[in-house]
């Protein structure tokens, strides 16, 4: 708690401090939208997830894409605000057995992003972030099926800082190096109501789970005579740690653990209003003592396009 009240401390900071001038910085990792612009932003990304539990020594198999969307709309230099959901679809299965379709809108999310200047070549960017999961997680075992929202309710303010780098020369155009943290604080129990292959209906309630995430990360721009408009690429590191969840009945659903991710993305600006992007995201070490995380993987693939006007 005192953590996550220090970062909420440094997020107000940031919006009441927020009315002197802004660094904009073209950033994936640290994105804002233009002051008095519009985005919209659609993508498609296929999750492909391996666990294998310990003590009950069974594999979960997961494969889920989703067709993503958000708007943003970038309301002052010092915060923008923005909106997106999506709608997922595909399967989970137990040690390679046919097991429940996954399908319907993920959680909605809603933000506040910005940036503000405090020195020549750096700025401290903050962001709050609310998702909200209109009703609870439902998982019918008898027809096999299950939506795809949370059943909880969260808070994510965040922080960071973002320095403007000199070119490298060659191929290498403006570069950014930034780093941040932030948490992500439960509003509230999650909710799961289970059918079993019967049809008796259980309904649990859990907490815990919470992430605390830190991460640094580098981007460039590329210099290419033959384009047009400058490519850009960027890479990021995070470091994740969650804390123990439990059912309201005391049994432990996961212990405390964290891991480390990396995320790769490549941005090509087609035109001054159309960026379009790809990007993958890999887990690269989990420290589960309740998984074989040796015979556990986990990455995201991503494609998608950016509207500007």
């Amino acid at each position: 708690m005192k953590f996550f009240i220090t970062v909420a401390a440094f997020t107000a900071l940031g919006f009441a401090v927020a009315s002197n001038a802004t660094t904009q910085f073209p950033s994936e990792f640290f994105y804002q939208v233009e002051v008095d612009k519009q985005s919209v932003k659609s993508g498609f990304a296929y999750n492909a997830r391996t666990v294998h539990y310990k003590q009950t020594k069974t594999e979960v198999e997961q494969g889920l894409g989703t067709l993503g969307i958000s708007y943003g709309y970038g309301v002052h230099d010092f915060v923008s605000l923005l909106a997106s959901t999506g709608y997922t679809f595909g399967s989970v299965k137990v040690d390679g057995n046919s097991g429940n379709s996954v399908q319907g809108l993920e959680d909605l999310n809603f933000s506040a992003k910005g940036s503000y200047s405090v020195i020549e070549n750096g700025s401290v960017w903050y962001s709050a972030n609310l998702s909200i999961s209109p009703v609870e997680k439902e998982v019918n075992n008898k027809d096999q099926e299950e939506n795809a929202f949370s059943g909880g309710n969260a808070f994510e303010p965040e922080v960071g800082f973002v320095w403007a780098l000199e070119p490298m020369g060659g191929f290498f155009g403006q570069s950014l190096a930034g780093v941040k943290v932030g948490h992500k604080l439960n509003l509230g129990d999650k909710t799961k109501k289970t059918t079993d292959s019967g049809g008796t209906e259980t309904e649990a309630k859990t907490s815990g789970g919470e992430k605390t995430t830190l991460a640094a990360s580098f981007e460039t721009k590329f210099v290419i005579a033959s384009l047009s408009q400058e490519p850009s690429a960027g890479v990021q590191v995070a470091y994740k740690s969650f804390s123990e969840e439990k059912n309201k009945g005391g049994s432990t659903i996961s212990n405390k653990y964290s891991n480390v991710g990396l995320d790769l993305y490549a941005k090509y600006p087609y035109s001054e209003e159309i960026d379009l992007m790809a990007d993958l995201n890999v887990s690269l070490h989990s420290d589960n003592d309740m998984v074989n995380n040796d015979d556990s993987s986990d990455f995201t693939v991503g494609v998608a396009a950016r509207c500007k006007f």
